[in-house]
């Protein structure tokens, strides 16, 4: 499957835009679905970021059957997926087209090219308008997570309170829960939960837990008292054979 938009934005509120049709078409293969694993790459740009940890929790919105969610990080420089061959054919078609002497001299042209001649791949399109209201829905003060640069999964349940952020992908612990494997970083507030349960007020807030251990404080207790006076004496002495 591959989604075409004249507009060239690659935010976070485009990519919400590009993945409902494909949400849509999962539904209309198996209407049972519940659990939806993404593995993409990490470009912070596009989708590992503050918009696209509170978008996760929103998905559901659109399929009430969806009740959890893993996002699944690649590492930068770690090659290229399956879906990167379906785009790449898409535009090795266009430039086949370029080549045999037509235009592709519009956006429309080129969706009616990809669309008539590409028999395995489905193909959506998606207008500027559905980016445009998916950003509208995006909160304007939502706080980043510390050690964004560090997540690699993401894990979202409607009936979990908090989303967990993981530093590797682990499927045995499970979300809400501290990865028994070293891996986990932190929370933030599952959004859908709070409107749902209305447990909690403030949707932007963020509750992470702590990364590294606090310095120890030291009080007068902790401190050595000298009972009498101590003469260290350090001589060098060399042994000569």
């Amino acid at each position: 499957m591959c989604t075409l938009s004249s507009c060239l934005r690659h935010d976070a509120a485009s990519i919400w835009a590009h993945l409902l049709p494909v949400l849509d078409q999962v539904m209309e293969l198996n209407h049972f679905v519940d659990t939806i694993h993404f593995l993409s790459d990490s470009p912070s740009s596009q989708y590992r970021n503050k918009y696209m940890f509170y978008i996760i929790s929103q998905l559901s919105s659109h399929h009430s059957s969806i009740t959890r969610i893993t996002w699944n990080y690649s590492e930068a420089g770690h090659g290229k997926g399956a879906p990167d061959g379906i785009g790449a054919t898409v535009k090795r078609l266009a430039d086949q087209w370029v080549h045999f002497g037509s235009d592709v001299g519009n956006f429309e042209q080129f969706y009616k090219i990809i669309e008539s001649r590409l028999e395995n791949v489905i193909i959506k399109k998606v207008s500027e308008e559905e980016i445009i209201q998916r950003e509208k829905l995006i909160p304007e003060q939502l706080k980043p997570f510390r050690g964004t640069l560090s997540v690699h999964q993401v894990l979202w349940d409607l009936f979990t309170p908090k989303i967990t952020m993981r530093s590797m992908s682990c499927f045995l612990c499970d979300v809400g829960e501290i990865c028994n494997h070293g891996k986990h970083l932190g929370y933030i507030i599952n959004s859908n939960y709070a409107i749902n349960k209305n447990t909690i007020t403030d949707v932007t807030s963020y509750n992470i837990v702590p990364l590294a251990k606090t310095k120890r404080k030291f009080t007068n207790q902790n401190k050595i008292k000298l009972i009498s006076d101590i003469l260290i004496d350090v001589t060098n002495k060399t042994t000569h054979q």
